[in-house]
């Protein structure tokens, strides 16, 4: 334990705990060590543990500072259910991240399925919910004719509905997105599928090039910092990249993710 408090890794990961949950170092540093030992840690004796420490092994280091991210995942998840329980909400997304899509011009009967079932958890009103699903189903005019409403009620009644849907969006945390949140949310689909990747100690080089020729865009936008001295060497050829590029690569791609996973469970 104590060769595993004083190697650099763990002390700098155990500050960066404190800042981002706003612990005390001396909490921080026992939340980090109970997560290493029972889970990062589990599979190696105390004589590799040691031998990694005095080699200052870079694999080690990760196993560090990926036990740093499970604390954080699981403070973030525990915070997003507490949400969710005090909204009164009851969802069927957990660690997914799903989209539905309501642009007319884009959508599809699975994204307007997706959304009617929805609605009985947003409107507590029946028969708003039978208005709403008639709107998805059919539309503005065939509602309006259904209902017997005119130009003016239907808009009153869209303006009301609106307004509520707006008043509660807290409700719709986790569940429904807008087309801004798109981007970011395939964006942190793609980090999780690294993250859960890079965790993996089987990985291999070539499932790591072939996840970086995959995902152009956003690897070019991480590799696009000084931190990164070779950055068309790390892109290309992955396992004779120089490990320094390879280790910053890394942590921008997890930073970038505990960032977006704040962002949409917070905002």
């Amino acid at each position: 334990m104590e060769a595993i408090t004083s190697f650099r890794q763990f002390s700098v990961e155990t500050h960066r705990l404190a800042n981002t949950l706003h612990l005390s170092d001396p909490d921080a540093k026992h939340l980090l060590m109970t997560e290493l030992v029972e889970h990062r840690l589990n599979g190696m004796s105390d004589e590799q543990i040691q031998k990694a420490i005095a080699d200052n092994d870079p694999t080690f280091s990760w196993r560090v500072t990926y036990a740093k991210r499970d604390c954080l995942r699981a403070y973030y998840k525990a915070k997003r259910q507490q949400q969710q329980a005090a909204n009164g909400l009851v969802t069927m997304v957990q660690d997914s991240y799903s989209i539905i899509d309501m642009d007319r011009a884009t959508r599809t009967q699975d994204d307007v399925q997706a959304a009617i079932e929805l609605l009985p958890q947003i409107f507590a009103n029946r028969s708003t919910c039978a208005w709403v699903e008639s709107v998805l189903r059919v539309g503005a005019e065939e509602t309006q004719a259904r209902y017997h409403q005119s130009r003016r009620q239907f808009s009153q009644k869209t303006n009301r509905v609106c307004r509520y849907a707006s008043q509660h969006r807290k409700k719709l945390i986790g569940i429904m997105s807008n087309r801004q949140d798109e981007t970011e949310l395939k964006e942190l689909e793609a980090l999780t599928q690294w993250a859960a990747m890079m965790a993996n100690e089987d990985v291999t080089d070539k499932q790591i090039q072939h996840f970086l020729d995959q995902h152009g865009s956003l690897v070019a936008d991480i590799v696009d910092t000084p931190k990164i001295k070779h950055q068309g060497k790390l892109v290309a050829d992955w396992a004779n990249a120089d490990h320094a590029d390879q280790y910053a690569f890394c942590n921008i791609m997890a930073a970038r993710k505990e960032r977006l996973e704040q962002y949409l469970v917070l905002r």
